[in-house]
């Protein structure tokens, strides 16, 4: 749901404001200072149990009148302890949009127009939705980073059983300082292409991988970018490829934060999945989830750092590092170089809550 769409839908008297305030931010060289308006509460559809409401850049209809009229806004709402919303509406404008809101408090109400560069609704957990299509799709056949003229250089990869990866990088100078980077790869089945990919940002496919399944079958996995993994079955050609919604994203953007993968270790005899990676600019950790159909993945990852340490406040777990796969568990190794283990069944029961948790909120 886009920002507008979750605007016009929202209903104000089923809407529950617990709190509202203006927040001044960096100026950042503007003349004008800016400012977000933030509504806290519950909305609309109760998927969530609290949220937030933000209106970014708030700015007066008439720009002689913007001081006078936002402070008089930020005086009332900042003092505001109880506040209920009365009314709601948005328009576009050719820049941003225009709102008019009415909130009231103890009989007192104060009506709001401006217009605002966006707004939206964060929300809390991560969200598992796939938004592979509105991220990555087909973004390769629109870019002109991948002009033959910003090709850089070519090179094979052989995966064996007559799988290889042709790629071609490429490199387009933006700025003195800015380079953009990009690829474009083909996987081939004896020499012929049976799947395309294309990576905008730069990032090497350190996933890329064969995969022999239990299920008789072979998958080839790779990335497409920062966040998320796809998976092709290499006989047949189905594919699947999934990137999250991830944390505490913005409803107006794609996509927020999510674990980024950078290994994969298969175990054939339980059929889960461990992946190496982190989140941005943090520690090492290993999630684990199941894998028993690569081509309809259950995206449910299990943190093994949160199974040791879910406080976060153990040094010795600040990094934890794969080591393998045994009969009945996984041995991963803690920032202080010692393996520890934990047994399969603990990993499932944790992925079925988790699975569970996320269900009912949904």
């Amino acid at each position: 749901m886009d920002e507008y769409t979750y605007i016009q839908q929202m209903n104000p008297e089923t809407a529950k404001i617990t709190g509202c305030r203006f927040e001044e931010r960096d100026r950042r060289g503007n003349d004008r200072r800016p400012v977000d308006l933030i509504l806290y509460g519950k909305f609309d559809d109760g998927t969530m149990p609290r949220g937030e409401l933000l209106f970014y850049n708030v700015r007066s209809l008439n720009p002689r009148d913007w001081e006078a009229e936002t402070d008089t806004y930020i005086r009332w709402v900042n003092a505001c302890r109880n506040p209920v919303l009365k009314d709601i509406r948005a328009a576009k404008a050719a820049e941003g949009f225009i709102v008019r809101m009415e909130l009231e408090e103890n009989g007192q109400a104060l009506t709001m127009k401006f217009r605002c560069d966006s707004f939206g609704r964060p929300y809390e957990g991560i969200d598992y939705s796939n938004v592979y299509d509105e991220v990555y799709g087909h973004q390769a056949e629109h870019d002109n980073l991948y002009d033959e003229d910003n090709l850089e250089r070519e090179e094979t990869a052989d995966f064996g059983e007559g799988i290889s990866r042709y790629m071609r990088v490429y490199r387009k100078p933006i700025s003195h300082r800015t380079v953009r980077i990009g690829i474009r790869c083909e996987l081939r089945r004896d020499g012929k292409t049976i799947c395309t990919y294309a990576n905008c940002d730069g990032r090497t496919n350190d996933c890329e991988q064969l995969i022999h399944h239990a299920d008789g079958h072979r998958y080839f996995a790779f990335k497409e970018g920062l966040y998320g993994i796809c998976y092709i079955d290499v006989d047949t050609l189905e594919e699947y490829r999934y990137v999250p919604r991830g944390y505490y994203n913005n409803y107006s953007y794609r996509m927020g934060e999510s674990f980024i993968i950078t290994g994969i270790h298969y175990d054939e005899r339980s059929n889960l999945v461990a992946y190496s990676g982190c989140y941005w600019a943090s520690s090492s950790d290993v999630k684990v989830g199941r894998l028993d159909d690569p081509i309809r993945f259950e995206p449910y990852l299990v943190s093994i750092h949160d199974l040791f340490d879910s406080d976060y406040d153990n040094p010795k777990y600040e990094d934890i590092y794969f080591v393998r796969w045994e009969e009945d568990g996984l041995i991963v190794q803690t920032i202080d170089k010692t393996e520890e283990k934990v047994g399969l069944a603990e990993i499932g029961e944790r992925i079925d809550a988790l699975k569970r948790s996320r269900l009912q909120k949904e």
